[in-house]
């Protein structure tokens, strides 16, 4: 994919359809301003997003609002950029909320756990925000990039390897399983998955802080911290309300029946944009549009837009080839 560029003007004009109606209904029953963050699985919350949000908070019209409603569903992204976005809400907002229609993952996750509320359904969830790091010394896939690796996954072989294969294998065929596993993966890269899981650690604490009182509340949030980075078993662990509100202490709230069909609602609409494809000529060449990400509100729709063309190859094998990969304002 290409890398994506800051919001510009769209080069090429195409009708989405209008979501102007689902925002207002969230916000006539909220009575607070609504900001969607929808990114598709395609993509993930990288720097990338930070600018087009920005520019999103920064032209809404706030008017006497305190507090930001932050409609969000991601499947995660870079441990780094959650703290840049929390950091950017907190500057225009004294308050913010989270309102979750279905997955809200590892960095979106991070980006949840600085809300006051976290409005939560019967299929939103969150999740562990133990980090998949991917490094040039990893093992690399039949094309040659690198295949990442949990930090949870790698932690537990280590575990397993320390704490119950020492009753199962004598040491010296314990060590060459060391040496077997360490030729696999690179002495150096193990530093750099460490890494990441201390940075994932350290940014769940600094955002828990953004709400939560650091010296008070300082038992609650290392609790929260060790729960989401070491203590589920699976990163793909899905996070309910009530987990919320139990395991991690934080405030999860059952939506009404009307707020929760207007939220699942307006998922739907973003499910399905993110499964169009539009089709246009451009002179003799066919161009096919599809919307990888939306950051709108009522005043202003920013999109992740790519646009690419289709060829057939000898053996009637199709293949995209991108034109261009942008944030557009529309």
């Amino acid at each position: 994919m290409d890398r994506p560029e800051t919001p510009t003007s769209t080069p090429y004009q195409i009708p989405l359809p209008g979501n102007e109606e689902l925002i207002a209904k969230i916000e006539s029953i909220r009575r607070l301003p609504l900001l969607t963050f929808f990114m598709s699985d395609k993509v993930y919350i990288n720097e990338e997003c930070v600018l087009p949000l920005y520019e999103q908070i920064h032209s809404m019209d706030k008017g006497s609002a305190k507090a930001l409603d932050l409609f969000m569903y991601s499947r995660g992204g870079t441990t780094e950029t959650p703290w840049k976005i929390v950091s950017i809400i907190r500057e225009y907002f004294q308050r913010y909320n989270v309102l979750i229609p279905y997955r809200a993952h590892s960095a979106a996750t991070h980006i949840a756990l600085g809300a006051d509320e976290m409005i939560m359904g019967p299929m939103s969830e969150i999740s562990p925000v133990d980090p998949t790091r991917m490094h040039p010394l990893l093992p690399k896939d039949p094309d040659g990039s690198p295949i990442p690796i949990s930090v949870q996954d790698l932690k537990h072989c280590i575990s397993f390897l320390r704490n119950e294969a020492k009753d199962r294998y004598t040491a010296e065929a314990i060590a060459e399983i060391y040496t077997a596993l360490f030729e696999y993966i690179n002495p150096l890269a193990l530093g750099a998955i460490e890494q990441s899981y201390r940075l994932a650690r350290l940014i769940s604490r600094k955002i828990l802080e953004t709400h939560i009182n650091p010296i008070k509340d300082a038992k609650k949030i290392h609790t929260i911290v060790n729960l989401l980075s070491s203590e589920y078993q699976s990163h793909a662990y899905p996070i309910n309300r009530e987990e919320v509100n139990f395991d991690l202490q934080l405030n999860g709230v059952k939506p009404s029946d009307e707020l929760w069909s207007a939220m699942w609602n307006l998922y739907l609409y973003y499910r399905e944009q993110a499964n169009t494809t539009y089709e246009f000529k451009d002179g003799d060449l066919v161009i096919q549009t599809r919307h990888l990400a939306f950051i709108d509100s009522l005043d202003k729709r920013i999109v992740l837009q790519q646009n690419f063309t289709v060829t057939e190859g000898p053996n009637g094998e199709m293949s995209e080839n991108i034109i261009s990969t942008q944030w557009v304002e529309v």
